[in-house]
């Protein structure tokens, strides 16, 4: 087996140039595929948050129209009794008044 002998030769400037061509190179390659996947978990993490907000929204729609339902049904029932009211007193007046004709008309 012949002995490693070490390379003593002087280093160019065209060797050095094209070293660093190579790393500069490979560096590029690391720093797309960094930003690569740094857009993609950042898109990722815009996409969920996205979800999550609109889940909240379509939540808190949900309780106001169940509340405001709520309150729907009971202006519903208080109109009712009111109009079931107001119907009695109508009634009651037109009784009243009834009377009165009958009152003017006798001599």
């Amino acid at each position: 087996m012949p002995e490693e002998q070490e390379d003593n030769r002087p280093v160019t400037v065209a060797l050095l140039t094209k070293i660093f061509a190579s790393f500069e190179a490979r560096l590029e390659t690391r720093f797309v595929s960094l930003e690569t996947k740094i857009e993609t978990k950042i898109d990722q993490r815009i996409t969920a948050l996205r979800d999550e907000m609109i889940e909240r929204i379509e939540d808190t729609e949900t309780r106001l129209l169940k509340e405001f339902r709520t309150c729907a049904v009971r202006i519903e029932s208080v109109g009712r009794v009111n109009e079931t009211r107001s119907i009695g007193l109508d009634q009651r007046i037109a009784v009243i008044e009834e009377r009165l004709n009958d009152l003017e008309d006798r001599p």
